[in-house]
């Protein structure tokens, strides 16, 4: 483990033009807190250390009665690792809703590297905030915690790696008596960097579970057919009564847990809707009916909010301009959340919502680049400033409802995965990882080869992640579920088949409340090319679970299953369920398993499931 009191440089910041390089060791103690101070400006590294891991925060304070001098270049992590070799880098790109959305990223770094996010959204499209290094002997793992504009750089030296993150917009001043914070940097060293991903893993579960305080391992297993029955598509399904037979087909269903209904209940519609907080003419008694009826079938109610973004003609745009701010766009502007009286105003409004209509689940989406609007909006010599007031107020909006209500579970949106961090993770769960969920797999959109990439790609990182599955057939909804599930099945089809949904919910609800805990091995590359296997596993000491896809080009029929974790000198249970959920079980040495277990697929586009365990 990297230690908090050490002699070398953690963090560093310019002051002026001076660099003020902040080493432990030489700031005075303050509380809980190390401090480096100088005319009244006070810099606070805030340590979270742990055997395993260390966690520390950068924030700043004027306490003098003048202007502080000028803040830049803030990095909450500025450190030189030693580096006996060429130093490799793995990561992942960000979420774009494309074919390309998670796409792995290993390369050597031979110069220096940089990464971001685009547009001001921590996991957009060019930057993903978790990444790893391996150094020689050693390996270190890195999460940015910051929900706005990161960056990092990783610069090779002569026998060092120097690796700064912090904050792309900093160059301000602080009034008399204003703080802010920064992000956040956790660390974690071993000696090799898969190793570490699976560490981490078991780390967010253990400490920094957003789910479990809501009483839960899982996520949710959901009915949310908001895509399908939407912009006309099912006139009845955005009312109350709608909203109760969906419920009713829920339930046929057996294995959900949750009514899930997004942009599709307030005034206008989506997105000209946006803004507006009072009911669309479908619901005229609000949501409590549907909530109660929800909760008397022992399930929870998901509600969608995009309170960031407000529409041109919905009511916050018409009455309170005073809380929003104006870039490019004159349809849409941003809800400034660094805005005291506008934070109020929605805190209270979000909490009177959520205890008037029974909600369990509050689902938060941001559909808009913000980074123009902030930088538009700085004060002049105040870069930065909009931005980190904004990401604050986002972080105080969430812990202050996660305080109001113990039980409500936050889902963390962005037009899918586009706000992934240290800091979003540890308050909310990625209930829909991608908007390419959006829409139905197709001749030429195969949805399900890209899920099944998501899986291999952010498994490695993150403990909670989901999407969803169109169809209840077995190889789509294999290809989505993990810890939880979204179906936007066609269950108000008159002659829809339940029996076939059951099979599908039932499986993928069991599978990820036994292995949930369990370490997760991808077992074949990131790639669209589907001419042959992809597949993953969920493994501990006595056995696991494996998933298996024959791709729609692979013309081989058997898949060869290679467990090298596995005791060659025990004996495994195996049970197999095919395509139809068909299901058998045979017993194999785990020599077998070791050198190689034929499974031989009757045709291309079909999965199985194998389970093993040590007996």
């Amino acid at each position: 483990m990297i230690q908090a009191k050490t002699d070398y440089q953690v963090a560093s910041f310019y002051l002026d033009d001076q660099k003020i390089s902040l080493v432990p060791s030489e700031m005075k103690a303050e509380s809980d807190k190390l401090c480096f101070e100088k005319n009244g400006l006070k810099a606070y590294l805030f340590f979270e250390s742990k055997n395993e891991y260390s966690l520390w925060t950068l924030s700043f304070e004027n306490t003098s009665a003048e202007n502080s001098g000028q803040i830049s270049n803030i990095r909450t992590l500025d450190m030189d690792f030693p580096a006996s070799k060429t130093v490799n880098l793995h990561t992942l790109k960000g979420d774009n809703a494309s074919i390309k959305s998670f796409e792995p990223v290993d390369k050597d770094i031979l110069a220096p590297f940089t990464a971001k996010p685009n547009g001001g959204r921590s996991s957009c499209t060019t930057g993903f905030p978790f990444f790893d290094i391996q150094t020689g002997e050693s390996a270190y793992l890195f999460a940015i915690g910051w929900t706005g504009q990161w960056i990092y750089t990783i610069t090779p030296g002569n026998g060092t790696v120097n690796v700064s993150a912090g904050l792309e917009y900093a160059d301000f001043y602080l009034k008399p008596g204003e703080s802010v914070r920064c992000a956040s940097i956790f660390l974690l060293e071993g000696e090799e960097q898969t190793a570490l991903r699976r560490l981490f893993k078991k780390i967010q579960f253990r400490d920094f579970n957003a789910v479990r305080q809501t009483g839960k391992d899982t996520l949710p297993f959901a009915i949310q057919p908001y895509d399908r029955y939407f912009y006309g598509k099912c006139p009845e399904w955005p009312t109350e009564q709608g909203q109760l037979k969906t419920l009713a087909a829920a339930v046929k269903c057996e294995h959900l847990d949750t009514l899930w209904l997004d942009a599709a209940w307030f005034k206008l519609g989506f997105p000209r809707g946006v803004g507006n907080y009072t009911f669309e003419s479908g619901y005229p008694n609000g949501l409590k009916p549907i909530s109660d009826a929800v909760h008397k079938e022992n399930m929870k109610f998901l509600l969608w909010f995009e309170p960031e973004r407000v529409y041109n003609g919905s009511d916050l745009f018409e009455q309170h301009q005073d809380f929003l701010l104006e870039a490019d766009d004159s349809n849409t502007r941003l809800y400034d959340l660094g805005n005291p009286d506008a934070w109020n105003w929605l805190y209270n409004t979000l909490k009177n919502f959520i205890a008037d209509n029974g909600l369990d689940i509050y689902r938060q989406d941001c559909n808009i680049n913000l980074l123009g609007y902030w930088l538009t909006n700085d004060e002049k010599g105040r870069q930065g400033l909009k931005e980190i007031k904004h990401i604050e107020g986002l972080y105080r909006l969430w812990d202050a409802l996660r305080a109001d209500f113990p039980t409500l579970m936050i889902d963390n949106c962005a037009s899918g995965g586009r706000r992934l961090d240290f800091e979003s993770i540890r308050r909310a769960a990625p209930l829909w990882r991608s908007d390419i969920a959006c829409r139905p797999a197709t001749e030429k959109a195969h949805t399900y080869t890209w899920s099944q990439n998501h899986t291999l790609a952010l498994g490695e990182y993150l403990q909670y992640h989901a999407c969803a599955a169109w169809e209840p057939i077995a190889y789509h909804v294999r290809s989505a579920a993990t810890t939880g599930l979204a179906c936007t099945f066609d269950v108000l089809k008159p002659d829809y088949n339940f029996e076939q949904a059951k099979k599908a919910c039932e499986e993928a609800a069991r599978l990820a409340k036994k292995y949930l805990t369990y370490d997760f091995y991808p077992m074949s590359e990131y790639t669209l090319d589907e001419t042959g296997f992809a597949a993953w596993r969920y493994e501990n000491q006595t056995g696991g679970c494996v998933y298996i896809f024959r791709r729609d080009k692979c013309t081989e029929d058997m898949y060869v299953l290679k467990l090298p974790s596995v005791d060659k000198n025990a004996t495994y249970k195996l049970t197999i369920a095919d395509e139809q959920y068909n299901s058998g079980q045979l017993t194999v040495s785990g020599a077998e398993l070791f050198d190689g277990f034929a499974y031989k697929t009757e045709k291309p586009c079909e999965s199985a499931v194998i389970e093993y365990e040590k007996i």
